[in-house]
């Protein structure tokens, strides 16, 4: 491969692990939301507290962000070296 495609797979790379972050951050703030909204229902009518905890969505998108930024990087990197040698 050419200097030129390690460099943009490395970009593309990093892009989709910024989407990933965004994806993580907006699963996890509507999680909270609805717990919040649970907890103001739920104390009308007595019930228990609940507790918000991270959803799966959340989880896989912060995995696919690491690998996908440590893959960018990795090529990003490949890309400089190739320029050097």
């Amino acid at each position: 491969m050419e200097k030129k495609q390690f460099k943009s797979f490395g970009i593309g790379c990093l892009v989709i692990c910024v989407i990933c972050i965004f994806v993580a951050f907006e699963r996890y703030n509507n999680n909270a939301n609805n717990v919040q909204a649970m907890k103001n229902f739920g104390g009308m009518m007595g019930l228990a507290n609940v507790e918000p905890a991270m959803p799966a969505a959340t989880k896989y998108a912060i995995f696919f962000a690491l690998i996908s930024g440590v893959g960018g990087i990795a090529l990003i990197s490949k890309s400089n070296q190739e320029s050097s040698t």
